[in-house]
């Protein structure tokens, strides 16, 4: 038995497991973006969302894969652990060894220069925040409601940028989808300004068309009401909780 392989051997197996928690986080998010983003585009019905909903989709897909690779990696490695418990060669392991072994690599880089790692895939770069843990997990509390106006969503789709911009400084530019959360980070930013926009009309028609001090004065605004109305989406709302 070589203690020192099995050490490293279960470090590496550590390692696999928690990039497997994060890489599970990571697309239990997505799938809540996307959830938003399909309501806010089939509502908007622009460019922009529609692009959102497109990058969001192929992050996840990403995310999914390295899952994949990361599940591979652990079985692999579960049954190096295994054969070197029972003092038995590796022989005919080759390609399988080397796998471990470039993760292995990647691990003690990280280690040794306290940066991230080097991409590999099925292995998360760097270790994933708790405060970003935290973020997600209030995110997708208050994705169990739908926001009821514009203002809320608003709110919702900043909350959505900040985690984005969260996970943007996780992937190093070398990693193979580190375009993707930028992009989206980018993307968003632009969905909002038409959010706030759509905010700004919806209180502005609540002002046009309520009453001041006993009088109803509505009617003397009725053809900024009416263009106001041309130009105010409906806000997104899933289908079962249609009025």
């Amino acid at each position: 038995m070589n203690s020192e392989l099995d050490k490293r051997l279960m470090n590496v197996k550590q390692e696999l497991q928690i990039s497997e928690e994060s890489f599970i986080i990571i697309s239990n998010y997505l799938k809540c973006l996307g959830r938003d983003l399909f309501l806010v585009n089939n509502s908007l019905q622009d460019d922009c969302s529609t692009i959102s909903r497109s990058i969001s989709d192929s992050w996840l897909c990403q995310i999914e894969s390295q899952l994949d690779c990361n599940h591979k990696l652990i079985s692999i490695v579960n049954k190096m652990i295994d054969i070197s418990s029972r003092g038995e060669s590796f022989a005919g392991m080759s390609k399988f060894v080397d796998k471990i072994a470039e993760v292995d690599a990647s691990i003690l880089d990280a280690n040794v220069n306290g940066s991230a790692n080097r991409p590999v895939d099925g292995l998360m770069p760097c270790l994933l925040p708790e405060e970003v843990k935290q973020n997600v997990t209030q995110i997708e509390l208050f994705s169990m409601t739908s926001p009821k106006n514009w203002h809320e969503w608003n709110l919702r789709i900043t909350s959505h940028i900040d985690a984005v911009n969260e996970f943007v400084k996780l992937f190093p530019a070398s990693h193979s989808f580190a375009s993707l959360p930028c992009s989206l980070s980018v993307i968003l930013t632009q969905i909002n300004r038409v959010v706030k926009e759509q905010s700004k009309f919806e209180n502005l028609l609540q002002v046009l068309t309520s009453g001041q001090e006993g009088h109803d004065y509505s009617s003397v605004f009725g053809m900024d009401v009416i263009l106001i109305k041309q130009q105010l989406k409906p806000v997104p709302i899933p289908a079962g909780e249609e009025e």
